[in-house]
This record gives C-alpha cells, structure tokens and sequence, in this order.
C-alpha cells in the first residue's frame, strides 16, 4: 500500500477553521538545534573533520581533502567560520559546512522517525552561499531548494501521511563544481503536527519564515541621521533632510520594539525580504500608524508574486495620540503564489519628496498560509468511474480542449476550477449534476470536489478543434464557463 501522498493531500474539506499547530520535535527529533554533543564522523586531512552531531545519519560522498564541516570554536579550522553570522534564534552551535576544491561532494545530515497519519511541517533555519551547487531541505518525498543568498533564512516543507510511517527528515548539501569556497549552514530544526486538518480554509502561521518579523532584534547599525537597516531586511530608501530609520520603543504593538523611518523629505522607502514559499495562498500583515492625516499616503504591507504585486490599504485612523498603542492600524493583503519559488514581502511608502508625507511606524509581521487545491487533491482518471467522498478534492488532467460529458450516480453540486494555485474557499464557480451534464472545458487539470459522495466519470464527448460551442463564453480568467442546460 502507498502509505505518502503529495503535499496536503487526503484532507477533509468541510468547513472553515483554524488549525492548531503543534510543535513535537522534542518527541520525534533528536539534537534538533545542535547543542548536544557531537563526534568526529571521518577526517578527509589530518587538520580537517567531518563532524557528526548526536542523534544524526551522516552519509558524505565525494569526499575532498579540503572538506570540512564546524559546529563551534572547539572544532578544527573554527576560522573558517567564525566570521559568519548565525541564525537570529540560533544558540552556540551552528552546523556549517565546507566545500572547495572538490566536485560534486555532498553531505546530508538526517533522521528517520515513525510518525502518525497526519499533516505535518518540517522546517530549519538555513545559509548558503554557492550559486553552483544545490541546497534543500527534505521530508516524505517533499522538499524545498535552499537559496544561495548569503544570508540566513526559514525554509519548510508540508507533507500528509495517510497512516504510520517511517519518514527520513533531511537536510543536504552538494557542490556543484569546484569553486572558490562554498560554505552552507543550517539550524534550529523544528516538527509540527497540524490539529482537526479537516477544513475548506485553513490558516496556519508561517510568519517564523520572516527573519526580525517583531524587530526585536534591532539593526544591525544604531548610526544617527542615517538608515539603520532591521536585521534580515533589505532596505531601499530615498531620503533627505533629517533622518529616523530606526528601531522605537514607545508603544509598539508587540514585543520591545517597533521600528519608523522618518525624514524632512521622505521620495520612496521600500523595506523587503525574499523567502522561499509553496505554490498556495497567503496573507502579510503588519501594524501601522503615522503622526497625523497629512501624511498619510502609500504606507502598507505588500507581497510580490509570480511577478505581481499584491499592496495592502494604507493607514486610515490616526489616535489623539497617534503614537500611542490605539494609533496602530492593522494591514493586511492575501496574494498567491502559483508556483513554488521565491516571495517577496515587506513594507513600503511614497512622499512627495518636499516633506515627512510617507512618515510610518511598524510592527508585528506576520505571514499565514490558507493552502493550495493543487496540492490537497487525490489523482484520478478520464473515463475512469471513481467513488468520491463529498468535500474532498481530485484532479483529472484533461490532454485536450473540448466538450467534457460528466456523469454522476447521484444528486450532487460539483465546484471546480482549472487554476491550481486557488485556496479551496475561493472556488465558487460550480454546477449541479444528477445523472449527467456536458462543460466546456479547457486543455490542463480540472480540479472539483462534490458535495456529496456519489461515483463520478469524466469523459471527452467532443473535442474542440478550432470551433468553440457557441453556447459557452471562455472570457473567464480560469478558461471555466458554466454549462447551463
């Protein structure tokens, strides 16, 4: 029996709720965040070690005399890594690896634990800095590609058991040809289980996936009359006159600080991070507020996408005391991804250049993940009869474009869609069937799910050859129209 099925597969859809989160990497992971105790694996030099922390596989192929891994200042050649910089929540031991002069050389750090039927997170904090190579991070046959953006950031994959299994959890690290000096780092790896997955819309918090999202860890620089970047942010400012750009702690929404940037003449600020999210549907939202209406302009959260941007509203309420804990104003987007990649999200605003118009305060980001349908559907078949159970979804890839006959052995109402990247709350285009109907659909995958059990069949009746029925409008922008008959 296939016992793993892709990412979000296998969940009731029913209604819609809020999924608890639950953190059991103390029950499955051993050593998670590297602080236990740790041995030599081999030595590729005499002066050199491959290090194997307690409670994790090593497995190293292609092995070079220059490799060499490091957990902390007592490990051969620390110089090599003790200039970097550690993950914000990291304690005192990173695990960082080495790469040189070598080819293809690759080591994977792991555990294989038993784990119950479920959907689950796994998730770690990870660095690289080679663009040649390859870094991911790996569970139940899901995995996510590790930037080579010379910083730390959250990676996480989503996988769903149908019943007890034995899954490897991984992380690996592969050079991809001999270069200057290829070093990676990762961290503070964490499992969770997600509670009553039984819902249309469920909401889970990925805002750990944001580096500083409360800025509770400052900025890296505290100069005066300059741009103090928060840490994990890339900043992009045009500024004149006096300048604030600078963590505050008066009121913030949550936490010790909040952070402003603040100018006599405030063009354009833009402050952003890129991380590496799943194809599904997402919401930012951070806490605003300015000093007055007057200079209320574009301030807000924004998210970019696929290439599209999704902006937030602006501030709308400014408090008698506008820096007081009431001056704050909740903003948030929702925006999709369509295909597993890299997002960017962060906080922007304009002025006109001349004054403070564009002035803000923030605090509190946070990210929340809604789902995907792509990624919750069970694989079936054309011209296959198949026994559905109301609320859940499927997908039948459709090779060509044309007259589809959809046959039913009882009442039921059909909603459906041929944009994968859709949160199943969103789809609302629907037909209802009860013994058969025919729908123009276009060439891709059709996702539905019925609203009650019944045996459903999905046939080609007519081929569309370059004729459209002129009884359907394919203006809309999933390629769906109703048949109405």
């Amino acid at each position: 029996m296939k016992t793993k099925i892709s990412l979000f597969s296998v969940l009731l859809l029913v209604s819609i709720g809020l999924i608890a989160q639950t953190d059991v990497t103390s029950t499955y992971l051993t050593n998670a965040d590297f602080e236990g105790s740790y041995s030599v694996y081999s030595n590729p030099s005499s002066d050199r070690a491959i290090y194997q922390p307690n409670g994790w596989t090593i497995t190293y192929t292609n092995g070079e005399a220059n490799d060499m891994t490091s957990l902390n200042s007592n490990c051969t050649q620390w110089n090599n890594f003790s200039g970097l910089q550690k993950p914000t929540n990291g304690g005192n031991n990173v695990y960082w690896i080495r790469f040189r002069w070598g080819a293809n050389e690759s080591l994977t750090l792991s555990q294989t634990v038993n784990l119950s039927a479920g959907t689950y997170r796994f998730s770690a904090d990870a660095f690289r800095n080679e663009t040649t190579g390859n870094a991911t991070l790996s569970a139940a046959g899901e995995s996510v590609a590790i930037d080579s953006r010379n910083t730390w950031a959250r990676y996480a994959v989503v996988f769903t058991l149908t019943q007890a299994t034995n899954v490897t959890l991984a992380y690996n690290f592969t050079q991809g040809g001999a270069a200057a000096q290829s070093r990676a780092g990762v961290d503070n790896f964490k499992l969770e289980k997600f509670d009553n997955a039984t819902t249309t819309e469920y909401s889970w918090s990925w805002t750990d996936m944001i580096a500083n999202a409360g800025f509770e860890r400052g900025t890296a620089t505290t100069n005066g009359g300059a741009v103090n970047a928060p840490y994990g942010y890339t900043m992009s400012t045009n500024l004149a006159g006096w300048i604030n750009a600078q963590i505050i702690t008066a009121n913030p929404s949550e936490g010790a600080n909040g952070y402003e940037v603040w100018a006599g003449q405030i063009t354009s600020v833009d402050m952003r991070q890129s991380l590496s999210l799943p194809m599904g549907k997402y919401t930012i939202t951070g806490d605003m507020r300015t000093d007055n209406t007057n200079n209320i302009t574009t301030q807000g959260v924004y998210a970019t996408a696929d290439g599209t941007t999704y902006k937030s509203p602006t501030i709308s309420n400014v408090a008698s005391t506008w820096n007081s804990v009431n001056g704050w104003n909740n903003l948030s987007k929702t925006f999709y991804v369509q295909a597993d990649g890299t997002v960017v999200v962060g906080v922007s605003s304009s002025g006109d250049g001349a004054s403070s118009k564009g002035f803000f305060q923030v605090d509190n980001l946070t990210l929340t993940y809604h789902g995907a349908i792509a990624k919750i559907a069970h694989a079936m078949s054309l011209d296959a009869a198949t026994a559905v159970t109301a609320g859940q979804w499927y997908a039948v890839n459709l090779s060509s474009p044309g007259d589809y006959r959809i046959t039913s052995s009882g009442a039921t109402t059909l909603y459906y869609s041929q944009s994968g990247y859709e949160s199943p709350a969103d789809v609302t285009t629907n037909t209802s069937i009860n013994g058969n109907k025919t729908m123009t659909l276009t060439a891709g995958t059709l996702y539905f799910r019925a609203t009650a059990a019944s045996t459903i069949t999905i046939s080609l009746d007519v081929p569309i050859t370059g004729i459209v029925n002129p009884s359907f409008e394919l203006d809309d922008p999933s390629g769906l129209t109703e048949v109405n008959n």
